[in-house]
Formats: C-alpha cells, sequence, structure tokens
C-alpha cells in the first residue's frame, strides 16, 4: 500500500482530497496520513510569491522531514477587480488565525463600491516524493462574489462565491457536486493521474 502525507490542516480540504482519490485508487492501494498523526510537528513558512511556489514548498519541506511522500496545495480566491486579492493570502486575508466569516467581511467591504465582482477559485497541487519525482498541476473555478452568504456547506469563501451556471453559490451545492467542478478537482484529477502513472512503474 502507498502512503501519502496530505500537508494541511484543513480538514475540509483533506476529505474534498481523499473523495478525489478513490476515483483512481481503491482503497487497499493508498492510504492518507495527516498532519496530526504524527508526535512530532513543524511548521513551514509559506513565503512563497505564487500559489504554486507555496504548494511546493509544503510537499518538499514536509517529504524532507517525514520521509515520506507528500501532496500538498494553496488555493485561493482571486479577484481581478482587487488586483489579485486575496490570492496567496486568501486564509489570512483579515488577519493571521482570520476566522471564514472574518476574512468574507472583508473581502465584502472592500468589494462594496465595485460593480465588477468576477472573481475565481486558483489551485495548485504537487506531489513531491523526492528531488526527481515531482508533479505539479493547476486547476481553476471561475464564478463572482455576491453580497449576502448562501448555503451552509464547503468552507472559506464558498458562502459568497456564485456559480451563474448553477445559479448557486459552492457553499449551496453537495460535496459530490463539488468535487466535479471544483478547482481542487480539476488540479487533483491531473495530479492524481501522474501519481497512477508514476506508480505503476514503482513498487511499493
Amino acid at each position: 500500500m502507498m502512503k501519502i502525507l496530505i500537508a494541511t490542516k484543513n480538514l475540509g480540504k483533506v476529505k474534498e482530497i481523499e473523495a478525489l482519490s478513490e476515483e483512481f485508487f481503491p482503497l487497499e492501494e493508498m492510504s492518507f496520513l495527516l498532519l496530526k498523526s504524527f508526535e512530532k510537528q513543524i511548521e513551514v513558512e509559506e513565503n512563497g510569491c505564487s500559489f504554486y511556489e507555496n504548494a511546493y514548498i509544503k510537499a518538499r519541506e514536509y517529504s524532507r522531514f517525514y520521509k515520506m511522500p507528500v501532496i500538498a496545495d494553496d488555493s485561493g480566491l482571486v479577484v481581478p477587480a482587487l488586483k489579485g486579492e486575496p490570492g496567496i493570502y486568501s486564509s489570512r486575508y483579515a488577519g493571521e488565525n482570520a476566522k471564514d466569516e472574518e476574512n468574507i467581511e472583508k473581502l465584502l467591504f472592500h468589494l462594496k463600491d465595485i460593480k465588477e465582482k468576477k472573481a475565481y477559485f486558483q489551485c495548485s497541487a504537487v506531489f513531491y516524493a523526492s528531488e526527481k519525482v515531482v508533479f505539479h498541476t493547476e486547476g481553476r473555478l471561475i464564478g463572482e462574489i455576491i453580497h449576502e452568504k448562501r448555503g451552509e456547506k464547503g468552507f472559506g469563501y464558498d458562502p459568497v462565491f456564485f456559480l451563474p451556471e448553477k445559479q448557486m453559490t459552492l457553499a449551496e451545492i453537495s460535496l459530490k457536486e463539488k468535487n466535479q467542478i471544483s478547482h481542487r478537482r480539476q488540479a487533483f484529477y491531473s495530479l492524481f493521474e501522474k501519481i497512477k502513472q508514476w506508480r505503476e512503474n514503482e513498487s511499493f
């Protein structure tokens, strides 16, 4: 069985990633470990200038420390009318350890006098097994920001991220529906394809 560490403490992300992996690997072929599973912990500084750089830094550092393959992603909301904000600072837009509600409140405040509400979620996913085995993929979901939160599902900015084609927010659709269209699905679908191809040529 192949064991991979998911380098995130965000349980919402973990659920999405695990659900997507099942499309490629039977449960008995792949096992995911979480950071909280380890007694020894390290803090990895995400000091990159892009989603990709942050994902790569996390995957590389955790892989080196725990001596195992790691998948990591960095994703966030990009609003062109706000010059790309919140971008790589999406999870801490309202400050370090900010809650989802606080980040949303700051976003809506900055958009209150702006008519253009188009936005997109961007995801950069990285698999790091060694310096010679590194895969990188990208995904993007386009929508727009609304000023009232709708829905109880999802996390982060999902309640205000509106999908015109569905006339619903990401927080109103099921996890199954979200996994069919999300930026994370696009990135991890391609990533798991690459992992599967690589795995077929390796022994575990």
